[in-house]
């Protein structure tokens, strides 16, 4: 709702004239996403993705072993990012400042309308900045994630702060690994990195 309430609000005249007109055309297109570039990316994204729940599933450190592959996926969401390091420390540093956050939130034993309501803020939160900081943005969406996750169950909060730390760290160890593998390859092969 918070997300369209543009779009509603430009249905009323005297706002609308308000407002700056939006650009109607998009800047990409679905068209131009498919190619052998991106269906590689999600090839190995899912491989990976895969890979990194079964590595925690038999390492064993944690017991939301999905987290793991989400971390990964996250981080190689972007086009080059099997060759940087930037989305790495934005997801794991993000993350492991918003396990601290959550666990400020969330101390004690909380109320689950108390839980909702934090939700609620992070989100709000996370909608303002996501689009100008991925890390900063994660410290506001891994409350939302743990808080999500206790809802409905008896919730350990001390066993899904460490999850979600642990969890983290791991994809995000797996990720260095290929990316450090990756930036190899390439120069092996004489290639240079691209510059974004």
């Amino acid at each position: 709702m918070l997300g369209m309430s543009g779009w509603v609000l430009r249905r009323v005249p005297w706002v609308a004239e308000r407002l700056r007109p939006l650009a109607l055309d998009p800047e990409r297109r679905l068209v131009d996403a498919l190619n052998p570039q991106s269906f590689w990316l999600i090839g190995a994204t899912v491989v990976l993705g895969l890979a990194a729940l079964a590595i925690a599933s038999v390492l064993g450190v944690a017991t939301h072993h999905y987290w793991a592959a989400v971390t990964v996926v996250a981080i190689f969401s972007a086009p080059t990012a099997l060759i940087r390091y930037n989305r790495i420390s934005h997801r794991v540093g993000g993350t492991l400042l918003g396990v601290g956050i959550a666990a400020a939130l969330y101390g004690g034993d909380p109320h689950p309308l108390y839980v909702i309501a934090v939700i609620v803020v992070c989100n709000l939160v996370t909608e303002l900045i996501v689009g100008q900081h991925y890390g900063f943005a994660l410290a506001f969406i891994t409350p939302i994630a743990i808080g999500a996750t206790s809802l409905g169950s008896v919730a350990n909060w001390e066993v899904l702060f460490v999850d979600r730390a642990r969890e983290t760290l791991l994809g995000g160890a797996i990720c260095f690994a290929v990316v450090l593998g990756m930036r190899w390859a390439w120069r092996r092969a004489g290639r240079e990195l691209p510059a974004s």
